[in-house]
């Protein structure tokens, strides 16, 4: 189905504005013309058509599994073992690989045999001909979805000089299935997540199975496997050193990945359709943590979603919680995708996409647009969001047009 979509995004100033008030909001409305893959079942996009139609554009070939969304029943796919047959650095020559990037994936207990479920392998990337940025990227999937199934933005960050590594925790079941209508239940959950402390009973992560275990030995074993590769600078004693990194994730991940940003510094923060901390009803209400002092600057959150999105009003009532909104309401101009600005970032409307299509196609493989060389549609947009969050300089030209390279 060929649809309109329309970007919308951040920019350092807008015609008929003062440039004195440098984090207010545009929207770029794009007239690009793209496929969007329709609903299996309700649980994810389906297969991909095979026709490109005239636009020549076309969703992401199949071979990544379905990524469900933040109140779906989860799939744990994990065993605890080297899911996928992988072994602990095997590297993948697959048809989804990002020239000049090399993956491998790696058995979470590869690192350390006292992980346990999920098992999905970790993804880890280097560019080698790109230099370092002296940056990590740490992406978090989405509800029972592997790392596998986000391999082209972690490429991306690669591509930008990233330490890039998609990482495997306990995401089998959605925050907001554990909480529902209780605002105070997100944050000790989540905190639960990322350390294995917790006083919500709700929840019952073991230190060595949460985030900054998983983290930090995986570090520690790169270091020790790989060391012309610098992942070293990470870590220290197994334990990550957060201010050098950019985290981001999607949907649940996105919501951990803005949670770490409460509770750690860090380099920065990019969320992909998330937060999805807020109550559901007629108003939605953010989670209590959302509005909680944190370590890392607002101005350094960055974010994705498509108001199409069936959780759009959840994720909005979350960056409210934020207070991203102190950063200036979008509105519409059009143009290319400006470099550097502020917090939030939109997919503009793509009328007839399935909500669940449109909450994966922020950034999830099978779900988001293709273009004829098999690059994603996005990918402009995802390099601005890694650049600015991180505090790189922007791209030469100062500008990425969004779409397709002619």
């Amino acid at each position: 189905m060929l649809v309109p979509m329309m970007f919308a995004v951040p920019m350092m100033f807008a015609p008929g504005r003062s440039v004195s008030r440098p984090w207010s909001m545009i929207v770029l409305a794009a007239a690009l013309t793209v496929a969007t893959a329709g609903c299996a079942s309700g649980h994810g996009p389906a297969s991909p058509a095979s026709a490109t139609g005239g636009s020549g554009v076309r969703p992401s070939a199949a071979g990544v599994r379905n990524v469900r969304a933040a109140g779906d029943a989860p799939r744990d796919r994990g065993n605890g073992g080297t899911a996928g047959g992988t072994t602990g650095g095997s590297v993948v020559t697959s048809g989804d690989a990002t020239p000049g990037v090399t993956i491998r994936l790696v058995s979470p207990r590869a690192p350390s045999p006292t992980i346990g479920r999920p098992g999905w392998p970790n993804v880890v990337a280097v560019a080698p001909r790109v230099r370092p940025n002296g940056q990590l990227f740490l992406f978090l999937p989405g509800t029972a979805a592997p790392p596998g199934d986000y391999r082209l933005v972690v490429a991306q960050a690669a591509l930008l000089g990233y330490r890039a590594i998609g990482l495997t925790y306990p995401n089998q079941r959605s925050v907001g299935d554990r909480c529902q209508a209780d605002p105070a239940c997100y944050g000790p959950v989540r905190q639960n997540i990322l350390t294995g402390q917790s006083t919500s009973s709700r929840i019952a992560t073991r230190p060595a199975n949460a985030i900054e275990h998983r983290l930090g030995v995986l570090l520690s074993y790169l270091a020790a496997r790989y060391p012309d590769e610098g992942w070293q600078r990470f870590v220290a004693a197994d334990a990550p050193i957060w201010s050098r990194m950019v985290v981001a994730g999607h949907s649940q991940g996105g919501g951990e990945a803005a949670y770490i940003g409460k509770v750690r510094r860090v380099s920065g923060v990019v969320m992909f359709s998330a937060p999805v901390d807020a109550t559901t009803g007629p108003v939605a209400r953010p989670a209590t943590w959302l509005s909680r002092p944190g370590l890392t600057p607002l101005d350094r959150y960055r974010g994705l979603a498509d108001p199409d999105d069936g959780y759009y009003a959840r994720i909005r009532a979350s960056w409210t919680g934020l207070g991203l909104d102190r950063f200036g309401q979008p509105v519409t101009v059009t143009g290319a995708v400006p470099l550097g600005g502020p917090a939030e970032l939109i997919i503009a409307p793509t009328p007839g996409t399935p909500p669940l299509a449109a909450h994966n196609a922020t950034v999830a493989d099978l779900a988001v647009t293709r273009c004829p060389g098999g690059a994603p549609l996005l990918a402009p947009v995802w390099r601005h969001l890694l650049r600015s969050a991180g505090g790189l300089a922007p791209d030469t030209a100062g500008t990425e047009p969004p779409g397709c390279p002619a």
